[in-house]
């Protein structure tokens, strides 16, 4: 089957849309597919240049005038062009997207097999010129998905129609093989791995974990690890460093074998978003043996919906779960998930709901 993926933005940025989109690609490949990567990100956004992906063509549909964010207005006839050669269009979006917006309509249009994956809980912020443009595409046969039931329940009410949900793919085996090294009557080490943008709520993380210690003996005062990078970073680090808080570490950005070795010394996750659509790191934190605190209504509560981890109703509640979950070590360890195992998240389930999708649509090989 001849694949063609659709996303604004794509490696070298990174975040969970660029990650994700990549990995798809990567593992349909795998699969026997062709495929194609159309995007509006320039390959040199990041030092380090672009990463060649094996069995993967990404076309980069770049503005002839520098312009501040990956758009291209003027894609439309090399849209049309390289669309035509695809038996399938997958196009992912967020809440903003025009460059795939482009390629939707153009999609529908040329009478293309359709599939559309928002990554965003849409929530209030969609507009109502938004809302029918969505709608349209709907109507004119594009099957739209999400990433978890709590963003499918948002985005059926906007659209009218029933969503599938294909979540995010996770390598369970890339996170399942470090062994934990946990010591023994030591404090709990609590983690997390985000963007350091507003809408991640890194400050009221740490102010939760604040809170939960103000009520905890000495010797189950837990410390806190926040990795990841983004443009609170800096300033987190002068707040934290201000109030004397040796128990936060704040060491930005580490690549995968780094942050599983986190994650193998650590004892809790937390996510901290309210509009946590799905919650990669909290998957792959999963995946390593980790449990997961998190909040309900998010794309999180999927991923413990199998018991090994906890959902907050609300920030009180947060604080509240989290003094009870630390407060005693067994509580820690009975909610540990298995490290091996397949589960909804893994790749091979991932592809194998993404190519059904595609079928559904009207895909032929």
């Amino acid at each position: 089957m001849r694949v063609v993926l659709v996303s604004d933005v794509y490696l070298p940025r990174l975040g969970g849309i660029e990650t994700q989109v990549s990995g798809l690609a990567v593992q349909l490949a795998r699969a026997g597919h062709q495929v194609v990567v159309l995007t509006a990100t320039a390959a040199g956004e990041v030092v380090g240049g672009d990463r060649p992906i094996s069995g993967v063509t990404v076309r980069r549909l770049t503005p002839p005038i520098p312009l501040p964010a990956p758009i291209n207005p003027w894609a439309g006839p090399d849209l049309d062009r390289l669309l035509a050669q695809a038996d399938v269009v997958h196009a992912h979006l967020g809440v903003m997207a025009p460059f795939a917006a482009m390629a939707i309509s153009r999609a529908l249009a040329a009478d293309l097999p359709t599939v559309i994956t928002w990554h965003s809980m849409v929530g209030e912020s969609v507009s109502a010129l938004r809302a029918r443009s969505w709608r349209a595409w709907v109507a004119a046969g594009a099957l739209p998905s999400t990433v978890s039931g709590p963003a499918a329940e948002q985005l059926q009410a906007v659209l009218g129609a029933e969503v599938e949900v294909i979540p995010n793919g996770v390598d369970a085996a890339q996170w399942s093989n470090m062994t934990r090294d946990v010591v023994p009557d030591r404090p709990p080490h609590l983690v997390s791995a985000q963007r350091f943008a507003t809408r991640k709520r890194p400050w009221g993380l740490i102010q939760a974990v604040e809170q939960a210690r103000a009520q905890l003996p000495s010797v189950r005062k837990p410390t806190l690890e926040i990795a990841g990078d983004g443009h609170l970073l800096g300033a987190m680090r002068a707040w934290v460093a201000s109030r004397g808080w040796d128990w936060v570490s704040l060491p930005g950005r580490l690549d995968q074998p780094e942050l599983a070795d986190l994650y193998a010394r650590s004892d809790l996750y937390l996510n901290s978003s309210r509009k946590e659509s799905f919650g990669i790191a909290a998957a792959e934190a999963l995946a390593s043996g980790l449990p997961v605190l998190g909040y309900a209504n998010t794309g999180v509560a999927d991923i413990v919906a199998d018991g090994h981890g906890w959902l907050a109703g609300n920030d009180a509640d947060f604080v509240a779960r989290l003094r009870w979950i630390v407060e005693r070590p067994d509580r820690l360890e009975s909610a540990r998930p298995p490290a091996a195992g397949e589960r909804f998240t893994d790749w091979p389930a991932v592809v194998a709901r993404t190519i059904a999708l595609y079928r559904a649509a009207g895909a032929a090989p």
